[in-house]
Parts: structure tokens; C-alpha cells; sequence
């Protein structure tokens, strides 16, 4: 049904980093994103055409980590792997004090990406993540406003990049890491 550029990646997929890109670069200039939940409906709503199931289960997640109380919700979500990301996520944003660590926006944003990649992609934005913030805290150190955007940029660039050049030169290897 979608286009695809290698066998393992899908057109949308690049689309939305050129998107995600931008949205970067209006945290980094302005500190605030605003129409990061049109990021997110639009992701959600790509990923209830392929994978409905994946959808669901991340945006009872999303719901969780924005309410911090529904913790009915957590049994059927621990079953799901994709949704552990998100629950991290979720579980960072309702419980961070001031000044916090993990904010609206990147819940959001590691909901889009656990909605519209595999789960290699939401690792490496996470593990670029926790590298962005150190390198942050290391350069701005009195600085309170953490712009986590360009940490998941990062990973997720690294992981289309990578995704590209195993197709290209070791295909067999991305399938034992499709989840």
C-alpha cells in the first residue's frame, strides 16, 4: 500500500524526519512546540492504516503517561514491546519535577516515532537522547530548558542511515531485527 525506498523503509518514514527536522529546529530557536500535537495525530493516525494494533496500544500508553493515573491501563501494555518506549516516556513526563526533564513534546515525539518505526529506531532515539542530554548539561550547564527534539533527530537519522547501508550491503541482518 505505501511506497517503499529499500526494502525495509518506507517513504512516509523519510518524510516524517524531514518534518521531525523542522520541528527541531523550532525547539532549539524557540524553546516551545506547539503544534507537536499535529506531529502526533498524524503519525497515529498513518499508523492505524498499517499496524492498528501498534497504534492502540501507544496511544493508551501516550494517554497513561499524560494522566499519570489511569494505572489500569499498564497490565495489557507491559505485553507489548513497542509501548515500552512510550511508557518510559510517559512515566519520565508525570513524574519529573521543575525543571523537567522530559517534557509534553518529547512524549509526544517518541509516541510518533514508536507509531511509525520499528523498535531498533525508538533504541537508538533513546540512547541519542540520553548522549544529547549529557552533551547539553556538559555545555549549558546553568541552562534550565532541556531541547530534547535534536537528541531523537539524532538517533533517528542514525537509525535511517543505517537501515539504508545494511540494505544495501547486508540485507539478511535487518530482518532478525524487525519487531
Amino acid at each position: 500500500m505505501f511506497i517503499k525506498l529499500t526494502p525495509d523503509l518506507f517513504v512516509y518514514e523519510v518524510i516524517y524526519l524531514l518534518i521531525f527536522s523542522l520541528y527541531c529546529i523550532v525547539d532549539l530557536r524557540f524553546r516551545n512546540v506547539g503544534s507537536i500535537w499535529v506531529f502526533f495525530a498524524g503519525a497515529l493516525f498513518l499508523s492505524l492504516v498499517q499496524t492498528p494494533i501498534r497504534a492502540l496500544f501507544v496511544a493508551l500508553a501516550v494517554g497513561w503517561g499524560l494522566s499519570g493515573g489511569l494505572n489500569f491501563i499498564l497490565v495489557p501494555l507491559f505485553f507489548y514491546p513497542p509501548s515500552w518506549p512510550v511508557l518510559l516516556w510517559g512515566y519520565g513526563y508525570s513524574r519529573s519535577g521543575y525543571p523537567p526533564i522530559i517534557g509534553k513534546a518529547d512524549l509526544l515525539v517518541m509516541a510518533s516515532i514508536a507509531c511509525l518505526y520499528p523498535w531498533p529506531a525508538t533504541v537508538s532515539c533513546i540512547l541519542s537522547f540520553q548522549l544529547w542530554r549529557l552533551w547539553w548539561r556538559r555545555r549549558f550547564r546553568y541552562d534550565t530548558h532541556l531541547p530534547g527534539l535534536p537528541g531523537f533527530l539524532i538517533g533517528l537519522t542514525f537509525y535511517i542511515i543505517g537501515t539504508i547501508v545494511l540494505s544495501r550491503f547486508a540485507p539478511g541482518i535487518l530482518t532478525f531485527f524487525k519487531i
